[in-house]
């Protein structure tokens, strides 16, 4: 596979991040961090891996702060007995 074809395979979409399970997203930003630094000197590849972590990093953002409030919400209603 040449570079280009690596190249335009990366990005993924925000419906199939959304989708992707937290070991599956954790497995992809090593493989792009480690694409990133193996391919300092082409920058086409470079910032195709850099968008890609980007989209990766705020998608992780996001479950965080989901996580959060789903706590605080469980926290909030755990006197509530839904059976």
């Amino acid at each position: 596979m040449s570079r280009r074809d690596e190249s335009t395979r990366l990005m993924l979409t925000p419906d199939q991040l959304g989708k992707m399970s937290d070991d599956e997203i954790y497995r992809r930003k090593i493989f792009l961090q480690g694409l990133r630094d193996r391919n300092r000197f082409d920058l086409n590849l470079m910032k195709y891996a850099e968008e890609e972590l980007c989209f990766i990093h705020r998608e992780q953002e996001l479950r965080e702060v989901r996580f959060d409030a789903h706590e605080i919400y469980l926290k909030n209603n755990r006197h509530f007995d839904f059976y």
